[in-house]
């Protein structure tokens, strides 16, 4: 197989998807936002966040990340943007191994995001399972991260977790500029990305970027190998604006997978036996392509139409099997914003549809062997949803919203041409909310239900069949929040919640490591989290600002007993209950230094509460100088990470099963003290 080519398939299914959009009526597009009264310092400059255009108030938890703004964008993977906000943490076994929890929901899942929706603009990132793929993003690309915590949006299907809603450029964003980035690193690290954005003669704008990345790895078995391409085009009038979005990445990359306590104190650089027998690896292609048109009315309502296809390829050699996978989706967004004088709406739907095909070989001497199952899963969603709010006082506003979701799929034995259908059950969702604002503080309370749908792992029993007995995981959500923006040298955000979900899914393993799922009880989720920011000294060239966050909660399992043994009352698995982090960062002149330290608290790894992850202390360096000459700039930076070189666990592998006598493996090892140069090169016209 050559992996790096684009395969007979992928050139057929271009083909097809462009000829599916070649005669398509554009109706509508998502709305350019529009900036609202709310300032947060951060950073040393102020940064003025933005809120869509005809959505209710923004809620206090959501954070959103400006990523021109962070550090100095010369950070390639998303745990050093998300980690730094309360009630979220990002864990990465490796460049291709990441999993994101936020207030602990979440931090069961086996390999990747679930229970967690992702959206790049209002095309979604998560698929029909619930797993997102986040090593799938460039952060080159982006230009702004916003961060759901919990379920508070109807609008994105009210998933348990929360949504992360990654943002493109926008047309005021960009100017004409070529833009190069080159990075080397200890463990063989190398990137390179290049960008390229042009405003045309006709007012539309285009925007191009492009990362290879390689990397040969602490551990053994460990080599990754990925290219991400994205095009972006946008054109705007005063009524309405059409965006064209394409992103293709091709990665390849080993798997050293978790190891257990024994070699992750003494031997942490190898890579799990069993994997490393077999050579295991992933390789896989991935290509999304939206169109999306909006039209407004009176610069009041608007109306708004996403079309989305995505296709997908890949292959997988495993210890105990060889997994040869791949499929095709396609989505419909659709959203209507209508004002009332005082009182506003807006309603949509989201309709995915998705064939997923896969065979499953036998792994024999590293290589697949004989077919032993091919199947496939169909699945439909549809989300309708309202979101809506009423204005009683310039200061006071109510509101709330509901979303409507309806999930069924088809399995399918193409062996033995069984087929079955079948349904979860429709779930309504409703939030409620009130909000508060002055200029300098903002007040928020909130009840939201939320839901999560298994996946295809979880839903899928030891036979290979659905299990008819699996529930979604469903909770209501409670919060209040409040903020306050002081003069411009201090601002403060405090938040507490409550969560209690119900049919929790527990991950199970076969003998020879196949995962499936039941629903084992309830947990709730409780905590505060705060964010601080301090403007200490801005005079002249000379500037130091510092944040601070922490979150501080209780997540534990209320009812649950599990083969005939008690768990209830034990810490949730895989959450830490508490976390800091503290942000210094001074600019003198053109220069800029960060120290950037981070606590997470002790993990439980196993439901018992017999195992955890040892506490640790994080800190990064970073200090970049700028050079500008004309049109011209460059930039220099340099990082080191765990600066303190200390042995601590990046990612935990929950309920990790024992076989044939060998001790469980929990741990991923974090990277030991290690560092990084930049070279970024632009020039704009």
């Amino acid at each position: 197989m050559n992996k790096w080519s684009i395969n007979s398939y992928f050139i057929i299914s271009y083909v097809t998807f462009a000829s599916i959009f070649a005669p398509l009526p554009i109706f509508a597009q998502s709305q350019e936002d529009v900036d609202t009264s709310f300032i947060i310092r951060d950073h040393l400059e102020e940064i003025t966040l933005t809120a869509r255009k005809g959505i209710q108030p923004t809620p206090l938890s959501i954070q959103r990340l400006p990523v021109s703004q962070q550090y100095f964008s010369a950070v390639e993977r998303l745990d050093q943007f998300l980690n730094f906000v309360p009630g979220v943490e990002m864990q990465s076994g490796a460049l291709n191994t990441n999993r994101i929890h936020i207030r602990g929901i979440g931090s069961r899942s086996p390999f990747a995001t679930s229970k967690i929706k992702a959206f790049l603009d209002d095309i979604p990132l998560t698929d029909g399972v619930g797993e997102t793929s986040m090593e799938d993003l460039n952060i080159g690309f982006l230009q702004q991260i916003e961060l759901w915590r919990g379920p508070f949006t109807s609008a994105y299907g009210a998933p348990l977790g929360g949504v992360m809603r990654f943002k493109s450029p926008s047309v005021a964003s960009k100017k004409n500029q070529i833009r190069s980035e080159f990075t080397l690193g200890d463990f063989g690290f190398r990137r390179m990305e290049h960008s390229a954005s042009q405003r045309l003669s006709n007012g539309s704008f285009l925007y191009l970027n492009d990362e290879i990345l390689s990397s040969d790895g602490y551990r053994d078995n460990n080599n990754v190998n990925k290219h991400n391409f994205n095009g972006l085009w946008k054109k705007t009038t005063d009524q309405a604006s059409i965006t064209l979005l394409m992103s293709y990445i091709n990665l390849e990359a080993q798997i050293p997978s978790s190891l257990n306590e024994n070699d992750f104190s003494n031997n942490p650089s190898i890579a799990a036996a069993n994997w490393q027998s077999v050579n295991g690896y992933e390789d896989y292609q991935k290509f999304r392509l939206g169109i999306n048109h909006s039209h407004s009315f009176d610069n009041q309502s608007f109306i708004s139409n996403t079309l989305y296809g995505y296709f997908y390829d890949s292959y997988e050699l495993r210890p105990f099997n060889v997994l040869d996978d791949d499929s095709r989706a396609l989505s419909i967004r659709t959203r209507y914003f209508k004002p009332f004088g005082k009182f506003n709406i807006e309603v949509g739907q989201e309709t995915y549809i998705e064939r997923y095909e896969y065979d499953i070989y036998d792994t024999v001497n590293a290589e697949a062997g004989p077919l032993e199952n091919r199947a496939s899963n169909n699945r439909r969603i549809i989300n309708l949803y309202s979101e809506y709010f009423y204005e009683i006082s310039n200061n006071l506003k109510i509101g709330g919203g509901f979303n409507y979701n309806h999930t069924s799929f088809t399995i399918e034995d193409l062996l033995q041409n069984v087929r079955s259908e079948s349904e979860y059950d429709a779930i309504l969702s409703p939030r409620f909310y009130i909000a508060y604002d002055q200029e300098d503080f903002r007040f928020r309370a909130e009840a939201a239900h939320g839901f999560a749908n298994p996946s295809l792992d979880e839903s899928i029993g030891p036979d290979g069949q659905f299990n008819p007995e699996i529930k979604q995981e469903e909770g209501w959500n409670y919060e209040v929040s409040t903020s306050y923006i002081g003069s411009g040298s201090f601002s403060f955000q405090a938040t507490a919640f409550l969560m209690n979900v119900n049919d929790i899914i527990v991950n199970r393993q076969t003998m020879d490591g196949q995962a499936f799922g039941i629903n084992g009880g309830s947990t709730r989720h409780r905590g505060i989290e705060m964010t601080t920011n301090f403007k200490i000294l801005n005079r002249g060239s000379l500037a130091w600002n510092m944040r601070g966050n922490i979150s501080i909660g209780s997540y534990r399992f209320v009812d649950f007993i599990d083969r005939d043994l008690d768990f209830s009352g034990n810490q949730l698995t895989g959450v830490a209950p508490s976390k800091w982090s503290l942000q210094s960062i001074i600019m003198i002149g053109n220069t800029r230094i960060a120290l950037l330290h981070r606590y997470v608290d002790a993990i439980p790894v196993d439901d018992a509460n017999s195992t955890f992850n040892d506490d640790f202390n994080l800190t990064n360096l970073l200090i970049q100088q700028d050079i500008n000459i004309g049109s011209w700039s460059l930039g220099l930076v340099a990082e080191i990470e765990n600066l303190l070189d200390i042995d601590y666990a990046s990612m935990v592998a929950v309920n990790a099963s024992a076989f044939g006598g060998n001790a469980p493996r929990y741990y991923y090892p974090g990277l030991p003290i290690n560092g990084r140069m930049t070279l970024q090169l632009s020039y704009k016209w």
